[in-house]
């Protein structure tokens, strides 16, 4: 039998990665032809190309092609998205019974999402909204799916790839065992969170923000943080997801925010600062202000008045208020971190001139 394929052996010359939306007619008898995307590889010098037998010996083509895109190997032509594998949209309408209702299990301002099952994986299938022609889809993906298959953290949900075909624009992600925060904190039948896990997911989600705001030439602004967004896996880590109104923005200019139309402000209010509900200006500090909001939700009674009240009754004794805040199901909770909880999300929360960049926000 054939010995299983090691890239970083095999290759030592850039190839190139073309991407090609019909099937691979030349080797019709391969499992290659039933993989949800399709590929051919090419060597610059017509070197090497593995053989359908190094593909399938070992370990799965998805694989290999994770190893060769993660590794800057691969790269693609100029009409193709960098690094990303396209599915096709006939793996995708049978692994979520043409968008049926029984793989549905969520939906947001910018899209529906499913539950597929592929070749043994489990995976997060987002139908875009919206997109109804292809100039649509070609103002859209050129810069969000580059943009996006750049992020690489353990607590940023990853792009797996993406689908565009017949105007139906997907992408696909991993697929988080637990749900989103927002359902494991508020639905009854979620079993409930402990102060470690509440603490910890808080600090994934600080960390991940840290990242985007800290990892490109330029801050990347999520501009969408909410529970509802925060996907946690099987190890109780969480994962930002849901980049609809991410940016990239230059700062060279000296401003520290961009305008936005108020078209943009598709963000849960609850989760935004005023000023940019009124001007619509995005900086850094509205994923602070929304990460705030976030830390609350994951320790405390969250309504804003509540919190507002409650530290009116202690006389801004931030110990007091947390001990009356605490949400009871979360068990027993530090006396030390529950109150460094609180004190970093009414900062975070605070006025825009006082409050804190995310790259300074730390447990």
């Amino acid at each position: 039998s054939a010995m299983p394929w090691n890239p970083s052996s095999q290759l030592t010359k850039k190839k190139t990665f073309l991407f090609s939306n019909s099937l691979v007619s030349d080797h019709s008898d391969s499992d290659l032809v039933t993989q949800p995307w399709t590929c051919y590889f090419y060597s610059s010098n017509n070197e090497w190309r593995p053989s359908i037998s190094d593909m399938r010996s070992g370990s799965s083509p998805w694989t290999y092609l994770k190893i060769l895109v993660q590794s800057g190997i691969l790269t693609c032509s100029k009409n193709c998205i960098e690094v990303q594998p396209i599915f096709s949209l006939t793996s995708i309408r049978e692994a979520t019974g043409d968008f049926g209702p029984d793989a549905r299990i969520g939906e947001g301002a910018f899209g529906v999402v499913f539950k597929a099952n592929i070749h043994h994986t489990n995976f997060a299938i987002k139908r875009l909204k919206q997109v109804v022609n292809w100039s649509c889809l070609k103002v859209f993906p050129p810069f969000t799916l580059s943009l996006l298959s750049r992020l690489r953290h353990p607590n940023i949900l990853e792009l797996v790839g993406y689908c565009m075909e017949s105007g139906i624009c997907c992408l696909v992600y991993q697929h988080m065992e637990r749900g989103s925060l927002d359902n494991l904190l508020h639905l009854q039948e979620a079993p409930s969170l402990s102060f470690p896990e509440r603490l910890r997911i808080a600090v994934g989600v600080a960390c991940g923000l840290q990242y985007l705001h800290m990892s490109q030439q330029h801050p990347i602004i999520h501009g969408d943080v909410k529970s509802a967004n925060v996907l946690i896996d099987k190890f109780m880590s969480p994962r930002l997801g849901d980049f609809g109104l991410a940016k990239m923005w230059p700062f060279k200019s000296g401003k520290s925010y961009t305008k936005l139309s108020s078209k943009a402000l598709r963000g849960t209010l609850a989760y935004l600062p005023q000023e940019y509900v009124r001007s619509g200006r995005l900086s850094v500090k509205v994923d602070t202000y929304s990460f705030g909001v976030v830390s609350q939700d994951c320790g405390y009674l969250m309504e804003k008045e509540l919190v507002e009240d409650a530290m009116s009754d202690c006389n801004d004794d931030v110990v007091k208020a947390s001990q009356h805040l605490f949400d009871p199901r979360a068990g027993s909770f530090s006396v030390v971190q529950a109150p460094m909880v609180l004190r970093l999300a009414l900062s975070c929360v605070g006025k825009h001139c006082a409050r804190p960049e995310m790259t300074s926000v730390c447990f």
